[in-house]
């Protein structure tokens, strides 16, 4: 098993269907997150994890925010737009044991 970073600021369903901000709220967070993160991704690499729900962010007056705030990442250099399945696997690969150093949760122990 594998955590993956998963973010409750940045996620559609709170700031939409429970906190009902308005439609450019996401970008307005997203803006703030980075700004944030460019003074510190120097000396310690930051991700930026956005929950989506196509229900939610997929409405016109919600999209049209949207996609402003992906076009701010897009432009970056330093921004790579990776799935949940990607990073996990990069991390598995990335930890030097290729995965054999994680937890077994069948019996509890390292394997």
């Amino acid at each position: 098993m594998v955590a993956l970073p998963y973010t409750f600021e940045l996620n559609d369903v709170p700031i939409y269907a429970i906190q009902q901000s308005s439609s450019d709220e996401m970008l307005k967070r997203l803006e703030a997150t980075v700004a944030v993160f460019e003074r510190e991704v120097e000396n310690n690499p930051r991700v930026l994890t956005l929950a989506l729900h196509p229900h939610i962010i997929g409405v016109p007056h919600v999209a049209y925010y949207f996609q402003k705030a992906l076009d701010i990442l897009s432009a970056r250099e330093d921004t790579v737009f990776v799935t949940s399945s990607t990073m996990g696997d990069w991390f598995i690969g990335a930890d030097g044991t290729d995965g054999a150093g994680m937890a077994d949760y069948s019996t509890g122990a390292p394997q």
